[in-house]
């Protein structure tokens, strides 16, 4: 399983963060640590299958927003 998470802020359009995790295993969910998280951003996060034949077809994107830090 692979999951991508795609974060870009509105307001800085130069702004781009994209994590990658890979799970060799199987599992029924992955922990993305708040530490890799930036605040005040809009995550696009998604998730593929792969086997011996490769990566398959993403799933539906879920919109995901961090809180900004308020500093």
């Amino acid at each position: 399983m692979q999951v991508y998470c795609e974060g870009r802020r509105s307001y800085n359009r130069s702004f781009r963060i994209d994590i990658h995790v890979v799970k060799s295993e199987t599992s029924r969910n992955t922990v993305i640590t708040k530490a890799k998280l930036k605040p005040g951003t809009e995550f696009k996060v998604y998730v593929t299958a792969f086997t011996a034949k490769g990566e398959g077809a993403t799933s539906d994107a879920v919109i995901v927003n961090t809180p900004s830090t308020g500093k």
